[in-house]
């Protein structure tokens, strides 16, 4: 299970789904930097389809390895945000088609010496922030239920590497309580190919002045422990790491405790994440024609 690479005819999906509510106006610090999390959530994912996008290119081509869709939730209702067919989903070698300008970021770090630099990247804006409105984040996980479970079903599917959902969120919630969040997060992760079920990972962004109250990286049950509702219905939500790629996250995060990890993790480093990111999708590291 989860042993299939990802080539031109055994491909995969992923799936953003971003948080793009009013709450999401709150700031969070990454390093030295107060920065909005709806800000944080759009670098996450244009990081996320940039870095997509140069796995696929071959020869000056990128190559039709995957499918991609980024999926948010606000006052607006739930929406597609990338260009597409009816379900969201695009494959990567028609996405680049409608690639935007690069935007420079800029993020303040701190020294071992305590001096401030400014680091600047660039990202290509497929995603822009929102803070708006109120929190359908149920109806955004049926969404995504619906777009892999189709996906799941095309016969063409059936032996790929299954699809991973990448939520990006603070935990709230205006449209459920936490058993519906928990049962649409199963029928999500129910979905499957041979090569195993869909891994549904949630990133939870926290406002600063929470965030040194929890931090945790893939945590496993004997490392999570927390009162708020919203941080364990996340937990409950998210899939248990798969055995192959438990050597990892206990070699990165110098566990005490062993898995089984939940794919899952609160207030992190912009590092962090990347590495998380990385890890939830190791197989597409390993591409083969």
């Amino acid at each position: 299970m989860y042993q299939q690479h990802i080539t031109h005819r055994n491909r995969t999906a992923i799936i953003l789904l971003i948080d793009g509510s009013v709450s999401m106006k709150a700031r969070m610090r990454i390093n030295n930097s107060p920065i909005a999390m709806s800000d944080v959530a759009a670098m996450v994912a244009n990081f996320v389809i940039d870095e997509l996008v140069e796995r696929a290119r071959r020869n000056n081509r990128v190559r039709n390895y995957y499918d991609i869709a980024a999926i948010g939730y606000s006052g607006d209702g739930v929406v597609s945000l990338l260009p597409g067919d009816g379900d969201g989903l695009i494959s990567v070698d028609r996405l680049v088609e409608y690639m935007p300008q690069p935007k420079t970021y800029v993020v303040e770090q701190k020294t071992p010496e305590g001096k401030s630099v400014y680091a600047h990247f660039l990202l290509h804006p497929w995603v822009e922030p929102k803070a708006k409105g109120c929190t359908p984040m149920y109806d955004a996980l049926v969404a995504v239920k619906d777009i892999v479970e189709a996906w799941c079903n095309d016969p063409d599917n059936s032996d790929s590497f299954p699809p991973m959902v990448l939520h990006i969120s603070n935990g709230d919630c205006s449209d459920a309580g936490e058993e519906e969040l928990i049962e649409i997060a199963r029928r999500i992760t129910d979905t499957h190919t041979r090569d195993g079920n869909t891994l549904l990972v949630n990133l939870h962004l926290s406002p600063t002045n929470e965030a040194n109250d929890f931090c945790n990286v893939f945590p496993s049950e004997a490392t999570f422990h927390s009162k708020d509702p919203d941080r364990i219905a996340l937990f409950k939500m998210s899939s248990v790491i798969p055995k192959s790629l438990e050597p990892a996250i206990y070699d990165m995060l110098h566990q005490r405790y062993r898995g089984p990890y939940r794919a899952v993790a609160f207030n992190t480093s912009v590092c962090e994440i990347l590495s998380i990111i990385n890890i939830g999708s190791a197989s597409i590291n390993d591409f083969r024609y």
